[in-house]
């Protein structure tokens, strides 16, 4: 019987091998990426090998020693797939500032291209985790809060120094990460007068220098147009009931 089974599967390995040197019709075309050239798919995929899907992975809520190392590990078992690319939806108000910054040493390390997306809000140190990939967008109703790091809890020597030490590590991210003069990124983390640290919409974000214009994901016209021509009471009904 496994002598059997050997030699069905010989042979099967025969007639793929025989299907793809006789580069037939029927090759599953859908499998392989089209070139930009309008190559042969059969000859792109032998040439870049399978396509590789990119991988979306989600950081939402506040920092803390659990999610932090949670996302480590998905990140890990994503990059070990080896996709195209590592993109990181954020939506937090920010968190521990010592695990944070292994967030942000995972995703900087990687491998993998990254991109990360301000989904609704990167407060604190949400906006470092932000400024981690190689590409950091924003949609266009998103909200980035960037102020100085604190201890409430501690008011001794130790913690002040430890909070100057956290306060020199950050504005060293925002200043390489963004292209931010020292002084620029000193006014942001302070604030203005009576506040914690600066508030940016998508667009005021790119007039302070944070992002270029095309980081901005634009809402789809196709969606603006939905919400506005969608009557009042359907859009207040939940989906069930539509």
């Amino acid at each position: 019987m496994h002598c059997i089974q050997r030699k069905i599967r010989c042979f099967s390995h025969c007639i793929y091998s025989v299907i793809l040197r006789l580069n037939l019709s029927v090759r599953l075309c859908l499998s392989f990426p089209k070139g930009k050239d309008g190559d042969d798919p059969l000859q792109t995929y032998r040439r870049r090998g399978p396509y590789r899907a990119p991988a979306t992975l989600r950081f939402y809520g506040k920092i803390t020693e659990a999610t932090a190392a949670r996302f480590n590990e998905e990140f890990d078992y994503a990059e070990s797939c080896s996709p195209s690319l590592i993109r990181v939806l954020i939506n937090s108000e920010g968190g521990s500032v010592l695990h944070g910054m292994s967030v942000y040493s995972t995703i900087r390390n990687s491998r993998i291209p990254t991109e990360c997306v301000n989904e609704g809000m990167a407060a604190s140190m949400g906006s470092v985790l932000w400024a981690a990939g190689a590409r950091s967008l924003m949609r266009d109703y998103a909200i980035l809060m960037i102020h100085n790091p604190f201890l409430p809890s501690s008011e001794d020597d130790t913690g002040s120094d430890m909070v100057a030490a956290f306060t020199r590590q950050l504005r060293t991210i925002y200043r390489k990460r963004f292209g931010l003069a020292e002084e620029h990124v000193v006014s942001i983390m302070d604030g203005k007068a009576g506040r914690d640290g600066t508030y940016f919409d998508a667009e005021s974000a790119v007039s302070a220098g944070i992002i270029p214009q095309d980081n901005i994901l634009e809402t789809s016209p196709q969606l603006r147009e939905r919400v506005r021509t969608e009557p009042r009471h359907w859009r207040m009904r939940p989906p069930s009931a539509r």
